[in-house]
């Protein structure tokens, strides 16, 4: 029999839901952690050394357009913030201001912030090579896609596979946007975010601050 209460309760829960999914999705860029370097100046050179040198530097160029702060640490080094859509070229960087100080400063950074996705209902015999041939074609040239993108391959309980991905949290957001992506015969869905570990300690991802091997320590900057 139908019951009128029970109508209404169902009619509620399916409201909240895609409301609840699409705040997940508008939320994504708001945590992501823009990334840095630390220049640390080595013998008598000083912060306005060090800062002086990079901005005079002509083949530094665009790494300046990307740089959203710069500032000193309570230590005397160089505190470089990028802006949030050059996160993943951080590493990028951090060699090419390495390479223009030569001895005059130790450059540090953690790896661009990343985020977990989880792509669904892929054909069974889904490889990771075509995943990754189909992120790249999605995603344009501009969003260059690594190896180690695709983190594992799985099968559902329906006979479908499950793929779990690792990128930069820019180029994740493009996905989780789409909602969708095509691999081999099979439309995918990329229905939320997963939430990874983030370390307070390095601002790295996949561990928490007690687990962290890393000699950068941000966690007062």
């Amino acid at each position: 029999d139908d019951n009128p209460e029970q109508a209404r309760e169902d009619e509620k829960w399916q409201k909240v839901v895609p409301r609840k999914k699409t705040q997940e999705r508008n939320q994504l860029a708001r945590r992501e952690r823009r990334s840095a370097l630390i220049l640390k100046p080595n013998g008598s050179a000083t912060y306005e050394d060090i800062v002086s040198k990079v901005k005079e530097n002509t083949a530094l160029t665009q790494v300046g357009e990307a740089v959203k702060e710069v500032r000193k640490t309570k230590d005397g080094n160089v505190l470089v913030i990028s802006n949030k859509n050059a996160a993943d070229k951080v590493a990028e960087y951090s060699t090419s201001i390495s390479g223009a100080l030569a001895d005059e400063a130790a450059v540090t950074s953690g790896k661009a912030q990343q985020v977990l996705l989880e792509v669904t209902m892929l054909d069974s015999t889904v490889s990771k090579e075509e995943i990754l041939e189909a992120l790249q074609t999605s995603l344009g040239e501009g969003n260059k896609i690594e190896p180690e993108a695709v983190v594992s391959i799985g099968m559902t309980f329906g006979g479908t596979s499950k793929v779990l991905l690792k990128l930069p949290f820019r180029i994740g957001e493009v996905l989780l946007k789409k909602q969708t992506i095509r691999v081999g015969w099979s439309n995918g869905r990329v229905p939320e975010a997963l939430k990874p570990l983030e370390c307070f300690k390095c601002w790295d991802y996949g561990h928490i601050g007690s687990k962290s091997t890393s000699e950068v320590d941000r966690s007062k900057l």
